[in-house]
Formats: C-alpha cells, structure tokens, sequence
C-alpha cells in the first residue's frame, strides 16, 4: 500500500490522462508541510537578531509587552510612527507565548510566509484548480529570496499574507456572488493598512477596479464591489487605532499619513533615510525572490488576457511592480507582494505540461544549473583545488575564512546535488521529479544560509556586545556614539534604554523631537560633564573610535575594553591628576 502511494505522488508513469494530475493525495500535503517547515521554521531561532530593520522591529515589540504600551509603538523608549502596529502586537503575542527569544520573533513573519503560500493551496481548490494551488505553494516555498525575507522580521510577509488573502476572495466573490467572500477580503484589506499603511490600500483596490472594468460583468456587478456590510467591517477593524493614535500622539496625521507614507512616495520625506534607484531597480530582484524558478519566467509571455484568472494574476503583478518603480522611495523586499501571482503562473504552465507529459523546461533548468555548478567548480579547481573549500579566487571580495568555505562548500554540494537530480530527470520515470528536486536545492541553500549566519553573526548582530555589557557594565551608564541602526540589536539583547550622543539617527528623528526624549539625545559637551562624575561605556562602530579618541584627547581617558570587527565598547572616566 505504502508503495502505492509513492508511485502514485513521484508519478511514475509518464502518460498521464489529462485532469488526473488535479487530484492531491495525503503525501502531497505531508511533501508540502515538511518543505513548509524546512523553508520557514528550521533553525530560524539558530543565529542572532540582525542589525538595523529587524532589530528595529523585534525592539519595538519587546518594550510595547516590557511597558504594557500597545498604542503608539515606541524605538528606544521614544516614539516611532514609520509604520502601524499589526506586526508589533503579533510579535509581542509572540514574546508573551515562547519568550523574548530570536525564535518567537521570527516565529510572526515566518508563519505569515507559510500562510501565503497555503493560501495559494486553499484558492487553487476553490477554483477547481488544486495541482495548480499545490504547485504554487511549492514553487513559491522554495524560492530563495521569498524564504530570506520570510525568515527576516519585516513587515512585507505579512502585507503578502493581507494583501493575497483579500485578493484571492475578491476573485472567489467575482466568480461566485458570495458576499461572504466580499466581507474576508474587506477584512484582509484592514489587516493590510494596519500592516503597512495606505500602500495596502492602493493594490487591492486598483487590481480590483481593472480588473472589473476590463471585465463584462455589467454595472450592477461592479458597484456591488462596495457592499456596505462589507465596508462596515473594514472600518470597525482600521478605525480604532488611527483615531486613537490621533487623540494620544499630537501632529499624528500629519506625521503618519502625509510625511510618512505620501511624502516618501513623492522623495519629499523628513528625513530622507531610505533608498532611491532606477525605475528597473526591481527586476534583478524579482529574479531573485524567485530563484531558481525564475529560469521558467519567460513562458508568462504566454499569459492570455482571454482568461480572467490569468488577467487577474498579471495585474496582481503588473501594478505593484509598476507603483514601487515609479516611487522614489525603494527598498530590496517590496516587490515580494507581486510573487504569489507569479507563482501561480508558473503553476498553471507547469500543470498543463505535467498533464501533457511534458516537463523538459524544468528539466532543461536543472541541466543549466548542474552545468553552471561544474563549471565553476571546475574553474574553482584549477585556480587552487588543495586549499579546498577555501577557494582564493574569492580572495578579492574580502570575505572571511568562515564565509569562503561555506561558499566553497555550497558549490562542491550543489554540483552534486544538481548533476545526480539532472541524471534523474533525463530518464523518461518521475514527471515531478524535477520539481521536487528544485526544491530541495532550495532548501539546501537554506542550511547554507543559516550555517553562514551562524558563523558570521558577530559582523551583523550586536549580541556578542549585549553579552559584553551585560557582565561588565555593572549598572554603570551604557551610551551609543551616534549610529542607532547599525546597531540596533544591541537594545534587543541589552533590554534597556541607551543615551545617544550627537546622535545621527533618522529612524529615531521624529521621536527625538518628542519630549520623551530629554535627557535620552546628548551633545558631547553634555556628556562630558556626566563622564567627569563617573566611569561610562559607549558602544560605536569601530570605524568611530579614531575619531572619537582624537575628540577626547586630553580631556577624558578612552579605553577599548572590547573590539569586533563592527562594534566596539570604551571605557571612558575622567583624566587623572
């Protein structure tokens, strides 16, 4: 019986009678949970809090369940409006449940990942399409960089998680005239601005308003889109916390609505803190969010605007592709809202081919990376085979030892790994066994990943410092020099306020205009007149710490007590007699 099973998941006969691949059995679920798992949860508590988003991010939350604040989030004990507090509250949930640990910060986004992508799994069966829910699942399970962003505490997966729950009831509501469907994708639109704020509103409503408008529905159809239940709903969830922030925090709307989110659309923010580029600057990274599947993404030329789920997935796509590259604010993860549809294409082609018994594209995919895998290693080999895995050719990227053989490493892995699956797939047994295979090169890139963070985490994290202080500084004052966030995972791990001096933080502008932050932002002027009554420790950036000597010389004693190769403490007290 056992045996059954397996042939019938693996497919081991090449002619399949079409429609035979929709049905999904037990192991296809166990296969998709243990990949979930692998991509998500594996050791995603392993390495420590990163420095700047998320050890801003996994902050934030801590001091909201530290002072039972859950309102107006607050950075450093001052306050920080970027972005609402959906993504604080479920982390903080999170802290109250498993501890304050990197595990159950993570733990938020890295299930909002596995949601997305069983999202894809429940609209595909209520579309009379389960193979192509499933395969989208996969595809977008293993996919590097969705995994990356997935393990990281950013607010992005869980506006995909909002965002592609609203859209995929909206599409179910079209079809069926449900207005339950309506009221759940109302309701995933007000998750999504408590998320990210009003970004999550201009997705769903202009894919929704196209797509009815290129559609023959009629009128009727279309202002029904507007149910007032419906409508309730989304305001009885967005309301509260915008009026109550509004009441507690003076200037709220001005500083949330306009300078935070219509302003860094428009470049005209204070400060100017985040990233600007091309209007291409998206595409190198969606072939990253989707890697290795990317290879496959020429066949969406065959998109046909005639079917309406395929429109509705290439608007899904098209249009936060085409808002994030006209505005002038730009970060690396934003497009990751536009890889579920993705997915879903890619599924579609894949299921028609598997159907067909044909899946040479995919097997052509493995043969490019098995040969790309040999080549280089083969070029890795004669540069300097004997100091294996330690390739110098990687001299020149000023890399450690540590990452070089990890890198050396994943190249000798992968070549194997991607040369036996191509052998297997030249055979005419296993229709699946492509995908199956890519997906579990992706999660051997994911041990990769975390191996490398693990070794490397003291070049992006401030824990080692935190441990640091936290046995030495024997309650005497703790002070940051003028970084905050790259630094910042040093508050995690720390759990206590820090004084800035001169500080030169633009995450921490608003709230340093706030009166919560006497006391807390310092010149150095004042800081010498505290340094003068007894012994202090600063935290910089060893970059810093020559320029800090030479504006302490002669007036204060400045001793390295620790040294890394991004952070450093001092201990400084006052010059003796």
């Amino acid at each position: 019986m056992a045996l059954h099973y397996f042939k019938e998941f693996t497919m081991l006969n090449w002619h399949l009678p079409s429609g035979s691949l929709q049905k999904l059995s037990l192991l296809d679920y166990i296969f998709l949970a243990t990949l979930l798992w692998l991509a998500f949860y594996l050791g995603c508590g392993s390495y420590a809090i990163l420095d700047m988003n998320e050890g801003l991010y996994a902050e934030i939350a801590r001091e909201m369940l530290e002072q039972q604040q859950y309102l107006i989030p607050q950075l450093n004990y001052v306050p920080y409006l970027e972005k609402p507090p959906l993504l604080y509250w479920l982390i903080a949930l999170s802290y109250q449940l498993f501890g304050i640990t990197e595990f159950a910060a993570r733990l938020v986004p890295s299930t909002c990942a596995v949601l997305a992508c069983l999202s894809l799994v429940w609209f595909g069966k209520r579309v009379g399409q389960p193979r192509v829910g499933w395969l989208a699942a996969v595809i977008l399970a293993s996919s590097f960089g969705f995994i990356l962003i997935g393990r990281t505490v950013f607010f992005d997966m869980l506006l995909v998680l909002c965002l592609w729950l609203s859209l995929w009831c909206f599409y179910l509501w079209y079809q069926t005239d449900k207005r339950s469907y309506l009221r759940v994708a109302y309701a995933g639109l007000a998750g999504g601005l408590l998320t990210k704020g009003l970004v999550a509103l201009v997705f769903p409503a202009s894919i929704a308003v196209i797509f009815l408008l290129t559609e023959p529905c009629g009128w009727r159809k279309r202002l029904q889109l507007f149910d007032g239940w419906s409508l309730l709903l989304f305001f009885i969830i967005a309301t509260p916390w915008h009026l109550l922030a509004s009441l507690k925090q003076p200037h709220f709307a001005w500083d949330y609505f306009i300078n935070e989110q219509f302003y860094r659309f428009l470049d005209k923010r204070i400060p100017n803190d985040y990233h600007t580029g091309p209007i291409y600057f998206y595409l190198p990274f969606i072939l990253a969010y989707l890697f290795p599947w990317c290879l496959l993404l020429p066949v969406l030329r065959k998109i046909s605007l005639k079917d309406p789920l395929q429109k509705f997935l290439g608007l899904g796509f098209l249009l936060p592709l085409i808002f994030y590259s006209i505005s002038k604010a730009k970060g690396d993860y934003y497009m990751v809202v536009g890889m579920p549809p993705l997915a879903l294409l890619l599924a579609l082609f894949l299921t028609r081919q598997l159907e067909k018994g044909k899946i040479l594209a995919v097997k052509w995919i493995f043969l490019g990376l098995a040969g790309l895998a040999l080549v280089l290693l083969a070029l890795l080999y004669y540069v300097n085979w004997p100091s294996l895995p330690q390739f110098s050719l990687l001299n020149p990227l000023k890399l450690s030892t540590e990452l070089k053989q990890s890198i050396g490493w994943l190249m000798v892995v992968s070549c194997g790994y991607l040369t036996l699956a191509s052998l297997a797939c030249l055979t005419k047994r296993g229709v699946l066994l492509p995908v199956f295979g890519l997906a579990g090169f992706s999660v051997l890139m994911v041990n990769i990943y975390i191996y490398t963070r693990q070794i490397q985490q003291n070049s992006y994290s401030q824990k080692h410092v935190a441990q640091y202080l936290l046995a030495h500084a024997d309650k005497q004052p703790v002070y940051l020099y003028q970084d905050f966030e790259r630094l910042s995972s040093v508050l995690f791990y720390v759990r206590e306020r820090l004084a800035i001096i001169d500080s030169q933080s633009q995450d921490l502008y608003f709230g340093s205009h706030t009166p919560a932050a006497k006391d807390w932002f310092i010149t150095g002027d004042d800081f010498l007149q505290q340094a003068k009554q007894q012994p202090q420790y600063i935290v910089m950036r060893t970059d810093r710490l020559t320029d800090f000597n030479q504006l302490m010389a002669k007036r204060l004693t400045v001793t390295p007590v620790f040294l890394s190769k991004r952070a450093t403490i001092v201990k400084v007290q006052a010059l003796r007699n």
